[in-house]
């Protein structure tokens, strides 16, 4: 588990789901959830939960 806050865990998970930091893959505002896993492929997204679905 990695935990952090924006743009430095952006890049990271830019980083492991694209091979570049540079990249734009994780769309958080104020607060959010993102599980990456690693499978065959490498690493892929596996769920997301932003501060709206939260909040209803």
């Amino acid at each position: 588990m990695v935990v952090g806050h924006m743009p430095y865990l952006g890049r990271l998970a830019a980083l492991l789901l694209c091979g570049n930091s540079q990249g734009r893959v994780v769309e958080s505002g104020m607060g959010g959830v993102v599980c990456l896993k690693m499978d065959s492929a490498g690493w892929v997204q596996a769920r997301a939960v932003t501060l709206g679905i939260l909040k209803g």
